[in-house]
């Protein structure tokens, strides 16, 4: 008798609360109450202040990502600080910045980070569970450095079943509708992965700095390396790369050395590309640079010794390898590098 005939009640996909001149007169107000409300809370930006700032479990890597026709810039300049630049000239488009936190993570506690957001613009940023579960807060811009504090232990701002002990991956999502059409953002946190830029300088042999010679290569998931040439203080190697997931690796035992100095090493790397140096210590810890590659032999000095350089906890003084490592987004398909160290 309430519906009418053919309605189906078991695949309902919307309700619309409607209100006329006939139904509700020129002027009113209405109180609704219900369960179960997707709730995004508005968070407005206080003083800021860097001692106030929370500390990202798990070294998050700042991601890029970018959809329809929106594009996205993102630059890293340390452990605590990133920005990018963005624009979305259709209705549908969207940039993220995704950082994974490398598994679950608690997060039952209120999370503060900083940013600069256009004024009267907003940056969405959801907090994803294992099970999918996302929790989004709505930061509102003035313009100015602020802190935003996210109460991710208030069971208000966040949907039933969301785990916010069991946390895998923060995203900051833009979109027309949030952040208009175009704009900046800037994002001061705690703990973020963190990977130099390395531009190289002109080849000076008596600048090289320490004495690592070649021990091992390792490759996965159909990555092949071939070492064409070694002595004493140099190797080359081809690679290719045939898969999104493969990687080669070219292996200089350091044996625990201290390395906490500024370690230069002289590298070929095909123009437009880069190779990461990876300098794991005794307890587990990566310090790792980028280098940026020009086709020509060049100079690239590494300030291991630069705490803005290396995860919370690294050991520069207990390195036990330094590792040429080369991926398909860092090198490409296939290349050759030459490695250049300090003659003993």
């Amino acid at each position: 008798a309430n519906v009418p005939p053919g309605f189906l009640p078991a695949q309902v996909q919307n309700i619309v609360l409607l209100v006329t001149q006939s139904l509700g007169g020129t002027s009113g107000n209405v109180a609704v109450g219900t369960i179960g409300l997707s709730y995004h809370p508005q968070v407005i930006g206080g003083a800021y202040s860097q001692a106030a700032l929370s500390t990202l479990p798990g070294l998050p890597l700042p991601t890029a990502v970018q959809g329809g026709t929106g594009t996205i810039n993102l630059t890293q300049t340390s452990q605590r600080d990133f920005s990018f630049t963005y624009s979305l000239p259709a209705s549908s488009d969207y940039v993220q910045v995704a950082m994974f936190l490398n598994g679950p993570q608690n997060l039952n506690s209120a999370l503060t980070m900083a940013m600069t957001i256009p004024n009267g613009n907003v940056v969405a940023v959801q907090f994803l569970d294992t099970n999918g579960v996302m929790a989004q807060f709505n930061l509102v811009g003035t313009g100015t450095k602020q802190n935003y504090t996210m109460a991710l232990n208030n069971p208000a701002n966040v949907p039933p079943g969301f785990l916010n002990n069991q946390v895998q991956n923060i995203i900051l999502l833009l979109t027309p509708n949030l952040a208009g059409s175009s704009g900046s953002v800037t994002v001061e946190t705690k703990g973020l992965a963190y990977y130099p830029l390395i531009t190289g300088s002109l080849y000076n042999a008596t600048a090289l700095t320490d004495v690592l010679t070649l021990s091992s290569t390792n490759s996965g998931s159909s990555g092949a390396i071939t070492v064409t040439s070694t002595t004493d203080h140099t190797f080359a190697f081809n690679y290719t790369l045939p898969h999104a997931g493969s990687f080669v690796q070219a292996i200089m035992n350091a044996n625990g050395q201290n390395l906490n100095t500024n370690v230069v090493m002289a590298l070929t790397v095909p123009s437009g590309q880069k190779a990461a140096i990876d300098f794991p210590d005794n307890g587990g810890k990566v310090a790792r640079f980028l280098l940026i590659g020009t086709g020509a032999e060049q100079n690239y000095s590494m300030a291991v010794n630069n705490p803005e350089n290396y995860p919370l906890g690294f050991q520069p003084n207990q390195v036990q390898a330094a590792i040429v490592l080369v991926t398909p987004a860092y090198g490409g398909s296939s290349g050759a590098i030459n490695v250049e160290n300090k003659a003993p």
